[in-house]
């Protein structure tokens, strides 16, 4: 709109229906700008993951006790989201005796059974669900050795811990175990959302 559309002469005397009209000139020329600019802030929405035939797989982890007392959580989770997997599952529990026999079960009648269970139910754990292209294989490479006293510097473990005992983190070590232990700790399922990165981080078939 020119100025002069908005900016009337002063030698005019203007009527309530003109100040009505000159007010409504003001508020759609506005409108016209608010528009453009959401348009030019907010992009037409990318493929969905599906439709770009993505290569993905989905994992579970678990930020143990010792994690959690460490406060450790948030620079644990950015380290797989700087990777590229996606958080699609989250959840602050306390893991229950029920919910660890079905978790441990091919660990009952171990010697260690007793001392992970308690120590895996003493105080609140983070469940995490992730996506990406093998997820798996990936997030278990970032978590490094099983103890931190061996881990190579660099993964999670060989730069958050030096114990023989707490190892801070669980990850699923194959895909029939990644579909087990997310029933077990998501039974209603996990959210399907499609990040804006993935296009520029995941593979296609």
């Amino acid at each position: 709109m020119r100025a002069k559309e908005l900016h009337p002469s002063p030698s005019t005397s203007w009527g309530l229906g003109e100040n009505r009209r000159y007010f409504r000139g003001i508020l759609a020329f506005i409108n016209r700008k608010l528009a453009k600019f959401v348009q030019n802030a907010y992009p037409p929405a990318l493929p969905s993951i599906q439709t770009l035939n993505l290569l993905v797989e989905t994992t579970l982890l678990l930020l143990k006790p010792d994690a959690l007392h460490r406060g450790l959580a948030g620079r644990i989770i950015t380290r797989f989201e700087e990777k590229g997997l996606q958080l699609v599952g989250m959840r602050l529990m306390r893991m229950s005796q029920e919910t660890a026999a079905k978790h441990y079960a091919e660990h009952v009648g171990k010697p260690f059974y007793e001392g992970l269970v308690g120590f895996m139910t003493c105080s609140p754990i983070l469940a995490m669900a992730l996506r990406g292209p093998d997820a798996i294989t990936v997030a278990r490479r970032l978590m490094g050795k099983t103890f931190g006293i061996e881990a190579d510097a660099g993964t999670i473990r060989g730069d958050f811990g030096c114990s023989k005992s707490y190892n801070l983190i669980h990850g699923s070590d194959s895909p029939e175990s990644a579909a087990r232990e997310l029933a077990i700790f998501f039974p209603e399922g996990l959210e399907d959302w499609d990040p804006i990165s993935a296009p520029w981080l995941w593979d296609r078939e």
